[in-house]
């Protein structure tokens, strides 16, 4: 997510009109009245406009490698797609059809993902605010003996931001992980025929991450 910035427009207020005494002709007989002087009061500065600090903007992805080779690159995208998909579905209760799952999952996870979301449905909870996947470590694929390609990757599901209420009242749902609270998660990506790649299990563990 790239944070939004905020554009401030300086306007310029009091612009300073200045008077002109038109010049007169002297008589004949010099008057002996003194000239009125007018002084004009000095313009009282603007106030320089206060600008507001940008709020903190929370990243549901905050990591940025920068040493991962391209197949780990691919895999960290297909990963993240993996999560937005299953927040999506988390925080709308309106959205039913969970065909879209099924595009970045196979195998037990496919199963597990939609048993999820089923289950959020069912106890009429949502998500709201932002979940935090953080310190991701994606290990390089291996290719076992019946030719299946994975990868392993291990991160910290942090809560702090995020909180999963009731549908109706708003009040936090019961036996739900709590904001001060974490999640290590483990997920195999498994790589399609056709190269893509795709969440194939997960296991949790809530514990200090």
């Amino acid at each position: 997510m790239n944070p939004r910035r905020l554009a401030i427009t300086a306007l310029t207020a009091g612009i300073l009109l200045a008077g002109c005494t038109p010049d007169t002709q002297p008589t004949q007989t010099p008057s002996t009245s003194p000239s009125a002087v007018t002084s004009s009061a000095a313009p009282t500065p603007s106030p320089s406009p206060t600008v507001s600090p940008s709020p903190t903007v929370v990243e549901s992805f905050p990591d940025t490698p920068t040493d991962e080779s391209p197949v780990q690159a691919e895999i960290r995208a297909a990963w993240e797609e993996y999560n937005r998909v299953k927040d999506k579905f988390a925080r709308d209760p309106e959205l039913n059809d969970l065909t879209e799952i099924q595009y970045v999952t196979t195998g037990q996870e496919a199963t597990d993902a939609v048993t999820g979301i089923v289950q959020l449905r069912h106890d009429n909870l949502m998500r709201k605010g932002t979940v935090i996947f953080r310190d991701a470590v994606i290990s390089e694929p291996t290719t076992n003996t019946d030719g299946v390609t994975t990868s392993e990757i291990n991160y910290c599901f942090d809560p702090a931001h995020l909180q999963t209420v009731d549908v109706d009242t708003g009040q936090p749902g019961e036996n739900v992980i709590q904001p001060d609270q974490t999640m290590k998660v483990k997920v195999i990506m498994e790589q399609m025929p056709d190269g893509s790649w795709r969440a194939a299990l997960s296991e949790t563990e809530l514990a200090k991450c």
